[in-house]
């Protein structure tokens, strides 16, 4: 879905008929959408900003420098590690580490993932309780639009998340076509 399209449903959640460029109403969707996507998207792990990769530890010291787009480590193949800033430390001081991670990558392009229906829902309720004061003039209706985002968002990262796991095998499937010698 295009910027243009979604700030007009956006604005007609709060009563405004259509989106004019340049007017209150269209600049605030623009100066609190950069900050709406990446609130909704650090969220939870959502699967199209889930990311992984391979880091290098370019000094041989354990030390491995996240991505530039990384908002979150999800998992670290390391049995001990710490965060310091932005830099995973490793005591076993490997040369590669494998990380999975929540990349802003969407937030940033400010792209809104057409397969994710009700994430997109929450982020219009999100960016509608922001710019509710200034376009309705009615400061209650900030608190209405926020509860509206904590249940949609809840929903779509329940769906997200239980979509990932379904893989349909049995659980002792691979102890069970051992064998014992």
């Amino acid at each position: 879905m295009d910027k243009l399209t979604f700030f007009s449903q956006c604005l007609s959640l709060l009563g405004d008929q259509e989106f004019v460029m340049d007017s209150p109403a269209a600049r605030a969707c623009e100066l609190w959408f950069p900050s709406v996507m990446l609130e909704a998207v650090s969220y939870g792990p959502w699967s199209f900003a889930t990311k992984e990769a391979v880091l290098a530890c370019p000094e041989g010291n354990g030390r491995f420098p996240l991505p530039e787009d990384c908002l979150k480590l999800l998992k670290v193949e390391a049995r001990r590690w710490r965060m310091a800033g932005r830099v995973v430390i490793c005591e076993e001081a490997p040369s590669l580490l494998q990380v999975r991670f929540l990349s802003n990558e969407a937030a940033l392009a400010e792209m809104l993932p057409d397969h994710e229906p009700l994430f997109v829902e929450a982020v219009k309720c999100l960016l509608a309780s922001k710019v509710a004061a200034t376009v309705t003039g009615k400061p209650q209706n900030v608190g209405v639009f926020l509860e509206l985002y904590r249940g949609y968002v809840a929903d779509a990262l329940y769906h997200d998340v239980s979509q990932r796991g379904s893989n349909d095998q049995h659980p002792l499937k691979d102890i069970l076509e051992r064998s014992i010698l």
